[in-house]
């Protein structure tokens, strides 16, 4: 599946698009609020400020993709792989990030406001931290 078919498919009202494959898909400023995204493949997906808002990520590969200033406030990315990715300006207030690999990740002023973040990987200096 296109970038281009999923955001025509969500304009239809689709918001069903478990385990599709969008490998450095472009959908920057998309709009996708609550769409289900479960165990799909957004790795190195360019989707600056789109609008997350509440939108099932679980179990996803996101890995290197582009997140800067995207809105994923109340997204579930629980179990999602987010190492190396650009997470600059992102909101994730009360987002669950429970178990998520964040290493390397950029996550400079990022708001993590009320997250779970509960068993996350995260890089910190030359140090890997679980979060407990």
């Amino acid at each position: 599946m296109t970038a281009k078919e999923v955001l025509e498919r969500y304009a239809q009202g689709e918001r069903d698009f478990r385990n599709v494959d969008l490998w450095e898909a472009v959908l920057t400023f998309a709009n996708l609020e609550g769409a289900n995204f479960e165990g799909a493949d957004l790795g190195g997906a360019m989707l600056r400020y789109a609008n997350l808002k509440g939108v099932n990520l679980s179990h996803t590969n996101l890995r290197g993709a582009n997140l800067e200033g995207a809105n994923l406030q109340n997204a579930n990315l629980k179990n999602s792989d987010l190492a190396g990715a650009m997470l600059r300006k992102a909101i994730f207030s009360r987002a669950n990030l429970s178990n998520a690999d964040l290493r390397d990740a950029d996550f400079v002023g990022a708001n993590f406001r009320g997250a779970n973040l509960k068993g996350a990987k995260i890089f910190i200096g030359k140090e890997n931290v679980m979060i407990q």
